[in-house]
């Protein structure tokens, strides 16, 4: 418990002393603003790992459960997005001495064979496949476009380009809904199977993991030196390949699995709780941060005693059953199968 707290304060010290730095600097607002973030997401990082430590023991983890029953909605999704963005997800097991490259698509047909996508400079146009009739214009990118892509179900397209964006296009109205904003210019991107997230990988080498529907950056992964050139969503599964740049090498990295607790008698995400951590975003976080823990056994080469992490089988129960069956395959490394288990009752 002390180590948590003193993290904590530690971290609120530098947060503080770096704002006042920021205040007294000739920064517009918008510069603070986001520095400010930048700082806050640095502040949560030794609080997360202090969690992590925590988890070895049943006494300290009831102490810092304890904690976590303390701490507001608000710095739960922040130590989720923090989760998401700097543990999850990960490379798993080894990489793959292959070279399979997604291709940059200037042209793309779309899944029902009716459409055409097409790129041209800074300009978009789909036709119909058939008669190859011009059905919409789609322009807002600045400079070249790099590639156009269907979505799954041909409802949607996403589009990268040297102005560094992805853009979203509705194919029917041809209207932008969503821009995907990089620092540098955008190469390749690829839906998921489901279509609810997009893969994009940039001139800096990056991955990073969008959700389709808001727009917002769930993942940014840069686990190699030399970056990526591409990267695409494996056929039904939970993961993601990814071309180094540096060698005909392909990166393999796995998606975290959580389920999204519902309200029994309404069907929709819960209201607030008197903890939040009993709650939706607890059960989440809580998830999350398991799976983050089974990682960081597997980079140190831990093997685990029976019954080792017995005292987090209730949160290990609350994942999708096709969730815990990949994850006892991707860490059996560690002796998952029997660390998870309770230990029985005396």
């Amino acid at each position: 418990m002390e180590v948590f707290v003193n993290t904590t304060l530690i971290s609120k010290k530098i947060l503080g002393v770096s704002l006042l730095f920021l205040l007294g600097s000739r920064l517009s607002g918008q510069e603070i603003g986001s520095r400010v973030r930048s700082l806050t997401l640095f502040a949560s990082r030794p609080a997360i790992l202090s969690m992590l430590t925590s988890m070895d023991n049943q006494a300290a983890w009831e102490l810092k459960k304890h904690e976590l029953e303390l701490v507001g909605a608000n710095s739960l999704t922040q130590l989720i997005r923090e989760l998401k963005t700097m543990y999850l997800p990960w490379k798993v097991t080894e990489s793959k001495l292959e070279f399979t490259e997604m291709m940059h698509k200037v042209k793309d047909t779309s899944p029902d064979q009716l459409l055409e996508a097409t790129c041209y400079k800074r300009v978009v146009r789909i036709y119909n496949y058939k008669t190859a009739d011009p059905i919409h214009i789609f322009q807002g990118h600045t400079h070249r476009v790099n590639q156009v892509q269907f979505s799954n179900d041909g409802n949607k397209l996403v589009t990268t380009s040297h102005d560094g964006t992805a853009r979203i296009w509705d194919v029917q109205s041809g209207v932008c809904i969503k821009i995907l904003q990089h620092t540098q210019e955008v190469v390749t991107a690829d839906f998921s199977e489901d279509d609810l997230r997009i893969v994009t990988v940039s001139r800096d080498g990056a991955l990073r993991i969008w959700d389709t529907q808001s727009g917002l950056l769930l993942h940014h992964l840069l686990f190699t030196a030399g970056g990526y050139t591409s990267a695409y969503f494996m056929y039904k599964t939970q993961k993601i390949a990814a071309v180094r740049r540096s060698s005909l090498t392909t990166d393999i990295f796995t998606l975290p699995y959580y389920v999204q607790i519902q309200d029994a008698e309404s069907g929709q995400a819960g209201p607030a709780q008197v903890s939040p951590l009993s709650g939706p975003i607890g059960q989440e976080f809580l998830q999350l941060l398991l799976q983050a823990k089974l990682n960081a056994l597997h980079s140190q080469g831990s093997i685990l005693q029976a019954h080792a992490l017995g005292h987090l089988h209730d949160i290990w129960m609350q994942l999708p059953a096709d969730g815990r069956m990949r994850l006892l395959l991707d860490y059996r490394a560690i002796n998952l199968e029997h660390g998870i288990e309770p230990a029985p009752h005396q």
